[in-house]
């Protein structure tokens, strides 16, 4: 079990690589960013820290829905909320994750059409360049 100066540490370490994939995401970097978004996800969990985690699922989803993925990034905010109520952390945050999960609860051809056109719209602001 990790001491509290230890957690302390790998939730800090976690917020920066978090900041860090926001930057690339913005960059056109998504490869390298999901990379290290999955590197976050996995050391969060190892520390088992649900803030930590859900705050790494968070950028994970907004990950792949910036690709168009619209199901994948649906399951991984889900996946953030869990570790929001898991807490009882933020019920205001884990309520509106909730509902904006709810939101893309439609038919896979709405589906569809919401991920290429998130895909595009991220496209058409970050042009890609070569990921890290």
């Amino acid at each position: 079990m990790a001491t509290a100066k230890e957690m302390g540490d790998i939730a800090e370490q976690v917020e920066c690589m978090v900041f860090l994939c926001l930057v690339w995401i913005a960059m056109g970097k998504r490869d390298g960013a999901e990379k290290l978004a999955a590197e976050a996800v996995a050391l969060a969990e190892r520390a088992d820290l649900p803030l930590s985690i859900a705050l790494a699922y968070l950028v994970r989803g907004n990950i792949y829905f910036s690709r168009g993925a619209v199901d994948e990034a649906v399951a991984l905010w889900g996946r953030a909320a869990e570790q929001y109520e898991r807490v009882g952390a933020r019920p205001q945050l884990s309520a509106s994750l909730r509902a904006g999960i709810r939101t893309f609860a439609v038919d896979s051809a709405t589906r569809k059409l919401l991920g290429g056109l998130a895909s595009l719209a991220t496209d058409m602001a970050f042009p890609r360049s070569t990921p890290p």
